[in-house]
């Protein structure tokens, strides 16, 4: 359905704003070494 394929779609962002922000993390910290 049109709802269960938002829905999806808004999960989908939200896992990929979590990486991007563990990678981020993880770039900073690499570059303080």
């Amino acid at each position: 359905t049109e709802i269960a394929n938002i829905f999806t779609e808004e999960k989908k962002l939200d896992n990929w704003l979590k990486v991007e922000a563990v990678l981020a993390k993880a770039h900073a910290i690499l570059g303080n070494i």
